[in-house]
């Protein structure tokens, strides 16, 4: 943007110049007043660029593993414990029990 307005201004002059007709472009972009400072200020602009490009293509490489969430569901209380089991003897019954004989 800096350039063009200038250097399409002057371009549109230099085309029509008689002594220009039959010269190639780049020889006649040569003649512009400010080619040096207009190159130089290219070059400076495609080195940055280029240095963009190279943090862009690690930024894309770049294997970030995302954070891991925290568990979105509360864990359940624990449980309560069983009542003791009565303990049973090798019949099956209670201990202290008299046992009742059947006839």
């Amino acid at each position: 943007m800096k350039w063009q307005s200038d250097f399409r201004r002057w371009w549109e002059e230099a085309v029509k110049a008689t002594d220009n007709h039959g010269k190639p472009p780049q020889e006649v972009q040569r003649q512009y007043p400010r080619y040096a400072a207009l190159v130089s200020d290219l070059k400076r602009t495609n080195t940055e660029l280029s240095k963009l490009a190279e943090d862009l293509l690690v930024i894309a490489r770049a294997r970030k593993r995302k954070p891991t969430r925290p568990a979105k569901v509360l864990p359940l209380p624990p449980t309560p414990e069983h009542p003791p089991e009565k303990q049973r003897d090798s019949t099956g019954d209670p201990p202290n029990v008299i046992g009742v004989i059947s006839m």
